[in-house]
């Protein structure tokens, strides 16, 4: 198997494997408390390390 034919079949299980594991989650059950505002999760700290490293790229990157 060539690495262009490798590269393509992994994108494609990859892709079917994802598919598969959103499709099969359970829906929350209706009636619970309304959230207020956005929720603060653990995400919140790579999207500030993210903006943080591409500020300091931009300022240091040499013309």
């Amino acid at each position: 198997m060539n690495k262009n034919n490798f590269k393509y079949f992994l994108s494609v299980g990859l892709i079917l494997t994802f598919s598969v594991v959103f499709a099969n989650k359970t829906p929350p059950l209706p009636g619970g408390p309304v959230p207020v505002g956005l929720p603060i999760d653990g995400g919140i700290f790579y999207l500030i390390m993210a903006a943080l490293a591409l500020g300091f790229y931009s300022i240091t990157k040499k013309k």
